[in-house]
């Protein structure tokens, strides 16, 4: 029988309970004895399986059977004809077909075998094979090296090509149009000339004579890239051992021994004085003194003789005579007396001293800005003009002049200016010598 519970809203039709409406509809408080078991049986398929692989693997790995790698008669056994013909021709063409039907064009790469890699291969139209990958820019440059005194030659490993930096030393140059030279950094110099050239390379307590050819010269580096893949290229061989690169010619005999100097396979020759073609100018230190700029004879001695300067022969004769454009340089104007110097004047009005003041900043309310003085030698009596402008002077002179005969009974015999250009006008000037006055300075 359904029993009821007592709550708001409960009626028979909707009840989940035996006997009513929706008797077994409701959600289960757990699950099933069927359902329990199906899951109990699927996990205990899943374990059957992991057991039946793991002992299959074990059984692979086991030392009775083996592992022996795949043959190409295990080939239709590890790729059945089933699945060999889901792949049809048209999905994944085969090397074959590909090298068949695909043609080269004048855009693509370069065959390996266009690009020379002997002696006798022009550097000239191969591009991109001037580099180095060993050293940057700045290791490279002319003026890292300008202060060595010796000549460099680095056997690099990672140089494409040889280069040298000294024209002199090419036996036939050949000019070519600019190519750049890449640094390891990134960075570039400009080859505009090749050629063949010897070297001398050290061979225990001799040295032997090698000629390299197809050199690039590049004014702008200071040190010899020795390319060590052109050597193998010319079909000689070289040896890495105890610290020294060992050349060897196509005969197989000894050329000579690079030994290695800071981390570098490297040779150090004397520096040639006599870069520009060999000649050499022959100047008096007076002469390289006004060349360089008006520098001390013996800092221009120093230079020549410590090889900074080269190209030129110092003469020893001695200088004849301190330099005038330095004297005239280095002249000063001498200082103005603080105090008077000498004996005064005997009388008033003996001597006048007059000079200008001026641009003042600031205006008097008349807008004068300069003033012109006048003082008495004898008595120190001073006597100042305002002036808007300096062409005044001369008309206040005047007046000092006539204040002198008028009130002091007196002509002035000196006047003593610093010869600025209101003191020297022709009016000024023709008016002194009508007085017969003396003008001093």
């Amino acid at each position: 029988m359904l029993q009821l519970q007592k709550k708001k809203g409960h009626v028979k039709a909707e009840c989940w309970a035996p006997g009513g409406g929706k008797e077994g509809q409701g959600p289960r408080k757990g699950k099933s004895k069927d359902t329990a078991a199906a899951a109990k049986e699927e996990t205990s398929a899943d374990f059957a399986w992991m057991a039946n692989a793991e002992a299959n693997v074990l059984e692979g790995l086991s030392p009775t059977t083996g592992m022996e790698p795949l043959s190409v008669d295990d080939y239709d056994e590890w790729y059945p004809e089933d699945c060999a013909s889901t792949a049809s021709s048209d999905s994944i063409p085969s090397l074959d077909t590909v090298s068949e039907d695909s043609k080269d064009t004048e855009t693509d790469w370069p065959h390996v075998s266009n690009v020379p890699d002997s002696a006798e291969g022009n550097i000239e139209d191969v591009e991109g094979t001037a580099y180095t990958l060993t050293f940057e820019h700045a290791l490279l440059a002319k003026e890292s090296s300008a202060a060595c005194k010796f000549e460099a030659e680095i056997y690099d490993s990672g140089a494409s090509c040889h280069m040298f930096p000294y024209y002199h030393r090419f036996l036939n140059f050949q000019s070519i149009t600019p190519k750049p030279i890449g640094a390891a950094d990134n960075r570039t110099f400009k080859a505009i000339g090749k050629g063949d050239m010897y070297v001398d390379v050290p061979n225990g307590e001799t040295t032997s004579r090698v000629l390299l050819t197809d050199v690039l010269y590049a004014p702008d580096m200071g040190v010899t890239l020795i390319s060590i893949s052109r050597i193998d290229a010319s079909g000689s061989s070289i040896l890495f051992k105890s610290g020294k690169c060992c050349l060897y010619n196509p005969v197989d005999d000894l050329v000579g021994k690079i030994p290695v100097v800071d981390g570098l396979y490297c040779v150090y020759h004397p520096k040639h004085i006599d870069y520009a073609g060999r000649v050499k100018d022959v100047l008096t230190v007076e002469e390289l003194h006004r060349r360089m700029g008006h520098i001390s004879y013996d800092a221009a001695r120093h230079l020549v003789k410590e090889g900074l300067i080269i190209g030129v022969v110092l003469d020893d004769a001695p200088p004849t005579g301190p330099c005038a454009v330095c004297n005239a340089a280095k002249a000063t104007r001498k200082p103005i007396w603080k105090e008077h110097e000498g004996e005064r004047a005997a009388a008033v009005g003996g001597k006048v001293h007059s000079d200008v003041w001026g641009l003042s900043p600031v205006e008097t309310l008349k807008g004068c800005r300069y003033y012109v003085s006048f003082t008495d030698d004898h008595s120190r009596w001073t006597v100042i003009y305002l002036m808007r402008t300096k062409d005044e002077v001369f008309h206040h002179y005047q007046s000092f002049e006539a204040l002198m005969e008028t009130q002091y009974g007196t002509k002035v015999k000196i006047l003593h200016s610093d010869r600025g250009g209101e003191y020297l006008s022709t009016e000024f000037s023709n008016h002194l010598a009508k007085r017969d006055l003396s003008v001093g300075s």
